[in-house]
């Protein structure tokens, strides 16, 4: 409900394209919940660390399980950020 509000005040606003306002706000969004995620990743991360402390004290396993969870979250994250900014790009039209 909120979004529409925001792209009606955009059709209004004379200095700013709607559909360009909409793009920014959904990246906005992504990068959020990818924040999130990360934050999430890192929490489990640091259980898995004190389990492993306590229990094995190995720090080798846990490093190789961080470096693989952090390749994938990024990897993705990566990938969906330069997608949404192509096609920010494209919505993007010269102003005359």
């Amino acid at each position: 409900m909120g979004d529409l509000f925001y792209f009606i005040f955009c059709l209004f606003d004379q200095t700013r394209n709607p559909i360009t306002m909409l793009f920014e706000k959904a990246y906005q969004r992504l990068v959020q919940g990818f924040k999130k995620k990360l934050n999430l990743y890192q929490q489990i991360i640091d259980l898995i660390r004190i389990i492993l402390f306590v229990f094995n004290n190995s720090s080798s396993i846990l490093q190789t399980i961080q470096l693989n969870t952090f390749n994938i979250v990024y990897g993705s994250f990566r990938k969906i950020s330069v997608l949404v900014f192509f096609c920010f790009l494209k919505s993007v039209k010269p102003r005359k």
